[in-house]
């Protein structure tokens, strides 16, 4: 029986280095616009919806027609603001929890279905993310992922590159069993995953089965305002075209509040 999968897409209005960065506007299209509709081409999933606790982001995405949804609280970060979601009616039927991190702009959706597809084949998976293999100088606004010669999840971290480097710089997609994304939840996020501000560590903490998976075509995510500089120039008409293109986007829509939580440490 094949697994029926939603993806969540994590946004919220504050940001520690671009303020508002989800709608940010690159040649004619938000952040989180461009998020969206990369992921809603996936083939593998019933649903496709935003996750924020914002009204304005909200709105924009009601006028877009794409599906949203108000999160009230504070949460340390996306994928516990994802794992909240995913406990609402909308995903009852869910197996798969796919997490883009409302920031990534550009990717294939086919690496969405092929994490499907991997959760699908070996059970013993809880998780998959993925990489960009890149080489030379990096700072540590990028995260490096680190897995072993079958693919598992090693560590992540923000270690600087030099110009002659190789490395595997982390994408902020991860896909999981729901069962696994609750039980990662149930992990403490250690002083590593807060002092470093990342996220992923803590399913490396879970000691739950993370297989890491290399991302071949571009990607690009917005974490600060260089990279918003790079998205802008890389979109912009006088650049050549994206070759990837957005073939389609649902055209229903969802704008509804969850019930209200417990309010947490506040994001980072």
């Amino acid at each position: 029986m094949r697994s029926l999968t939603a993806i969540i897409i994590p946004a919220r209005l504050g940001s520690n280095r671009v303020q508002r960065k989800m709608l940010e506007v690159i040649e004619g299209k938000s952040v989180i616009q461009r998020s969206y509709e990369r992921a809603a081409v996936a083939k593998n999933a019933f649903i496709t919806f935003v996750a924020t606790d914002s009204e304005e982001i909200a709105d924009h995405l009601k006028d877009l027609n794409y599906k949203s949804m108000v999160i009230p609280g504070n949460f340390a970060n996306g994928t516990e603001r994802v794992s909240w979601a995913a406990r609402l009616p909308i995903c009852s039927k869910a197996d798969i929890i796919i997490n883009v991190q409302g920031d990534e702009i550009l990717f294939d959706s086919e690496i969405l279905d092929e994490m499907v597809d991997l959760l699908q084949s070996d059970l013993t998976i809880s998780a998959v993310t993925c990489y960009k293999k890149r080489k030379g100088a990096s700072d540590a606004h990028t995260v490096k992922l680190i897995r072993d010669e079958h693919g598992n999840l090693l560590d992540l971290n923000r270690d600087i590159t030099e110009e002659d480097d190789t490395y595997n710089e982390h994408v902020g997609i991860y896909a999981f069993r729901k069962e696994g994304l609750h039980r990662l939840m149930a992990t403490p996020l250690s002083k590593d995953a807060r002092r470093l501000d990342i996220e992923g560590i803590r399913m490396i903490d879970s000691k739950l089965k993370v297989i890491a998976i290399e991302h071949k075509g571009e990607t690009l995510s917005v974490n600060t305002h260089d990279d918003l500089r790079a998205a802008r120039k890389l979109f912009s008409p006088d650049t050549a075209q994206v070759k990837k293109k957005v073939k389609r986007v649902p055209k229903k829509r969802l704008v509804k509040k969850a019930p209200k939580k417990k309010a947490k440490k506040k994001e980072k």
